[in-house]
Formats: C-alpha cells, sequence, structure tokens
C-alpha cells in the first residue's frame, strides 16, 4: 500500500499513511490504526501484514461512517466485530463490491 493511498468515506477523502510504532493521542498507548478527522488521514502501524491491515482499515472506515453520520459514542467490540465480518464477506463474495448495473 502506498502512502498516498486514499479512502472516501462520505464527502471526505481521506489519505491512508503508515506509521512506524503507532501510539494514541496520550503518546503511550499502542495503535494499530487511528483516523483522523482533522488532517482527513487514516494512519496505520508499520508493522502490519496484509491481512491486518486490510481489517484496520475496515475498523477505521466504520469510525468514520459513524462519525460522519452524527454518532458520537462508539463500541469498539462492536466496531471490532463489524469490520472483521465485513472483511470476511466481501473476501468471501467479490461480487458485493461491484457496482450495481442500472437498467
Amino acid at each position: 500500500m502506498s502512502e498516498e493511498e486514499q479512502i472516501k468515506i462520505g464527502a471526505t477523502k481521506y489519505r491512508i499513511v503508515t506509521e512506524k510504532n503507532l501510539v494514541g493521542d496520550d503518546g503511550l498507548k499502542r495503535l494499530d490504526g487511528h483516523i483522523r478527522y482533522s488532517s482527513s488521514e487514516i494512519k496505520l502501524d508499520a508493522d502490519l501484514g496484509p491481512q491486518a491491515r486490510r481489517q484496520v482499515i475496515w475498523h477505521e472506515v466504520l469510525h468514520g461512517i459513524m462519525t460522519h453520520a452524527g454518532i458520537e459514542t462508539h463500541d469498539e467490540h462492536l466496531i471490532e466485530a463489524i469490520s472483521y465480518g465485513l472483511m470476511n464477506v466481501l473476501q468471501d463474495n467479490p461480487w458485493l463490491a461491484q457496482p450495481v448495473e442500472e437498467q
């Protein structure tokens, strides 16, 4: 994944960047990923493998969807379960990611 990769959530494009030893705003807690709304970035720990990286992106995208919808409180366990579930369903059923053809 290049550092210039982007993902669009709602009307906002987020740049996906990697960072060695990613930590939270407290400077202590090690993170796999973090969405930063003010800079429109999704930061990922540089040491994540390909599958973990994809799951963490889904995790952060779900945070973004909820925030853009005005939902302030996010249950981390629920976000984690849905991100794994979505990743697995899309991996097993790639046709679901294809645009729907208009008739």
